[in-house]
């Protein structure tokens, strides 16, 4: 569907989408540009996990699940999500700003050869135009930008966007497109995490 603004999920690498989601599905949703579709890369979806998507907004989940989505390494991604954005023309794709989505996205929307307005704050449509605020200037200034072509490429801010009611029994159709998956160029060693104990 050309019209479609995607919905890049981050998720918790164990099946379930992040609670970020809401702000980015909500957002999608007020434009009112187009169909609302989640995007999911993951090696192992949950159930609940496409439920919850679905009750969070999205008409459609594209779901993209394979082994060598996990670990995350970019140009694994990139080169799936660049050729579905390929086959199906988005309109507009969003993501949260995370350590993982900041790198994701700016790598798909240059293999896309498309503008990124990162660390957006606020859309609007104007006409047949997408207009994102983000700041500037280490946020002294609030710049309004717009896109040359499609597709709209954006990630927002966590904690500004108004987070989308969940409407529960709502559902999404789950779709599992084929793409090709890239062979990784880095070798995942270990991953480490910490736990913070204060001071």
């Amino acid at each position: 569907m050309a019209s479609a603004f995607w919905c890049i999920v981050e998720d918790d690498r164990q099946g379930a989408p992040k609670k970020v989601m809401a702000e980015v599905l909500g957002a999608a949703s007020r434009l009112g540009g187009g169909p609302v579709e989640a995007v999911w890369l993951t090696d192992k979806a949950s159930e609940a996990g496409l439920k919850q998507l679905g009750e969070w907004g999205a008409a459609r989940v594209l779901l993209l699940e394979n082994a060598a989505f996990a670990p995350y390494r970019s140009e694994v991604w990139v080169a799936s999500a660049a050729e579905l954005a390929g086959k199906e023309s988005p309109q507009a794709i969003l993501a949260p700003v995370t350590s993982r989505q900041r790198e994701f996205v700016a790598r798909l929307a240059a293999r896309r050869g498309v503008g990124l307005a990162a660390d957006s704050v606020g859309f609007a449509l104007e006409g047949d135009k997408l207009v994102a605020t983000r700041p500037v200037y280490a946020g002294k200034l609030l710049s309004k930008v717009t896109w040359a072509k499609a597709p709209w490429v954006a990630t927002l801010r966590p904690n500004v966007f108004r987070p989308a009611e969940s409407q529960p029994g709502k559902t999404a159709s789950v779709e599992r497109p084929t793409v090709t998956a890239a062979g990784a160029l880095m070798k995942f060693v270990e991953r480490r995490e910490e736990v913070s104990t204060g001071l």
